[in-house]
């Protein structure tokens, strides 16, 4: 691989790994004042939610990558955080789905895309209507070598889906008041 397209590579997921962590990031060591973002406080008091996986792209599926270990994955970290996975369409729904990505003049190269979606009802004053929207989106990517992204992206998954539930949690939690 060449110097200017590793770079390219690298920064790319630094950047996409920037975006997620940093409002994700561990708690903070002193305690929250003010609001929150309104994306994270969509998410307070979500106990339940729905799980769907998006087909798997054919660069997972060709690497032993099925829906189901990938669900087994999301829903044991969203269930250790205390966020239970249930079937109804009327629980918020966590819409997960990939997104490869690769460089023809880097063909051993593979970067998968992640992107966890939050949807649920939300009241639009300007139609008078309640459409179920996405109120929060995760992204995150993993850049290997194609036969070595099995593990770090698993990794990564049940890193993300510990965040969402620990960010699930901190938007319910009450904040510190300033007064």
């Amino acid at each position: 691989m060449n110097r200017p397209g590793r770079i390219v590579l690298s920064a790319l997921a630094a950047a996409l790994a920037l975006a997620v962590v940093w409002p994700l990031g561990a708690a903070p060591i002193v305690p929250r004042t003010g609001a929150m973002p309104h994306e994270i406080q969509s998410l307070s008091g979500m106990e339940r939610v729905q799980l769907t996986l998006l087909e798997l792209p054919e660069p997972l599926t060709d690497l032993g990558l099925n829906s189901a270990k990938i669900r087994r994955i999301c829903e044991e970290r969203l269930s250790r955080q205390g966020v239970e996975v249930a079937e109804s369409s009327k629980l918020p729904r966590l819409e997960l789905w990939f997104k490869p990505v690769s460089d023809p003049t880097q063909p051993e190269m593979l970067c998968i895309i992640t992107v966890i979606s939050v949807y649920q009802p939300a009241h639009l004053p300007r139609l008078n209507r309640e459409l179920n929207v996405p109120t929060a989106c995760f992204i995150s990517g993993t850049m290997r070598h194609g036969e070595e992204m099995v593990q770090p992206l698993l990794r990564d998954l049940a890193t993300r889906f510990g965040n969402i539930a620990r960010t699930i949690k901190r938007a319910t939690a009450p904040t510190v008041s300033t007064h």
